[in-house]
Protein backbone atom coordinates (compact mmCIF):
# COMPACT_ATOMS: atom_id res chain seq x y z
CA UNK A 1 0.00 0.00 0.00
CA UNK A 2 1.14 3.68 -0.46
CA UNK A 3 1.33 6.30 1.76
CA UNK A 4 -2.02 8.04 0.94
CA UNK A 5 -3.55 4.33 1.21
CA UNK A 6 -2.25 4.39 4.60
CA UNK A 7 -2.03 7.45 6.29
CA UNK A 8 -5.31 9.87 6.08
CA UNK A 9 -3.03 12.64 6.42
CA UNK A 10 -1.32 12.86 3.66
CA UNK A 11 -1.60 15.71 1.48
CA UNK A 12 -3.28 15.36 -2.25
CA UNK A 13 -2.32 17.80 -4.74
CA UNK A 14 -6.30 18.39 -6.02
CA UNK A 15 -6.73 20.68 -9.26
CA UNK A 16 -9.89 22.04 -10.46
CA UNK A 17 -11.80 20.09 -13.18
CA UNK A 18 -14.83 18.92 -15.25
CA UNK A 19 -16.96 17.92 -12.59
CA UNK A 20 -18.13 14.89 -14.62
CA UNK A 21 -14.08 13.84 -14.55
CA UNK A 22 -14.54 10.80 -12.47
CA UNK A 23 -10.99 7.75 -11.83
CA UNK A 24 -11.59 4.62 -9.30
CA UNK A 25 -10.02 6.43 -5.77
CA UNK A 26 -13.19 8.61 -6.01
CA UNK A 27 -15.19 5.75 -4.99
CA UNK A 28 -13.32 3.78 -2.02
CA UNK A 29 -11.24 6.50 -0.52
CA UNK A 30 -12.25 9.58 1.08
CA UNK A 31 -9.59 12.10 0.33
CA UNK A 32 -10.49 11.75 -3.16
CA UNK A 33 -13.96 12.35 -3.01
CA UNK A 34 -14.33 15.72 -4.01
CA UNK A 35 -16.26 16.36 -7.56
CA UNK A 36 -14.40 18.90 -9.76
CA UNK A 37 -11.32 18.45 -7.92
CA UNK A 38 -8.83 15.92 -8.56
CA UNK A 39 -5.61 15.02 -7.60
CA UNK A 40 -3.52 14.46 -10.77
CA UNK A 41 -0.12 13.42 -9.07
CA UNK A 42 -0.81 10.01 -10.05
CA UNK A 43 1.04 9.14 -13.59
CA UNK A 44 -0.83 5.77 -13.83
CA UNK A 45 -4.08 6.62 -12.57
CA UNK A 46 -7.49 5.95 -15.33
CA UNK A 47 -9.76 8.62 -16.11
CA UNK A 48 -13.48 8.87 -17.69
CA UNK A 49 -16.18 11.22 -17.95
CA UNK A 50 -19.59 9.85 -16.20
CA UNK A 51 -21.14 11.63 -19.38
CA UNK A 52 -19.61 9.43 -22.52
CA UNK A 53 -18.76 6.73 -20.38
CA UNK A 54 -15.63 6.59 -21.70
CA UNK A 55 -12.07 7.58 -21.77
CA UNK A 56 -12.93 10.66 -24.35
CA UNK A 57 -15.28 13.28 -23.72
CA UNK A 58 -18.58 14.05 -25.13
CA UNK A 59 -16.29 16.27 -27.68
CA UNK A 60 -14.22 12.93 -28.24
CA UNK A 61 -11.38 14.37 -26.64
CA UNK A 62 -9.14 13.29 -24.22
CA UNK A 63 -10.16 13.08 -20.54
CA UNK A 64 -7.38 14.12 -17.86
CA UNK A 65 -7.01 16.34 -14.87
CA UNK A 66 -5.47 18.83 -17.64
CA UNK A 67 -7.74 18.03 -20.57
CA UNK A 68 -10.75 18.44 -18.61
CA UNK A 69 -10.84 22.81 -18.16
CA UNK A 70 -12.97 25.53 -18.86
CA UNK A 71 -11.52 25.82 -22.94
CA UNK A 72 -14.04 22.71 -23.62
CA UNK A 73 -17.49 23.14 -24.92
CA UNK A 74 -18.48 20.13 -22.85
CA UNK A 75 -17.15 21.58 -19.57
CA UNK A 76 -18.94 21.54 -16.26
CA UNK A 77 -17.56 23.96 -13.04
CA UNK A 78 -18.37 22.78 -9.65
Amino acid sequence: MSDSETDPTVHLDLVETCVNLRHKNMYVMLEHMHRGLVDDSSTTRCFWCVVSQDDRGPDRQGVTPGECSGGRACYESA
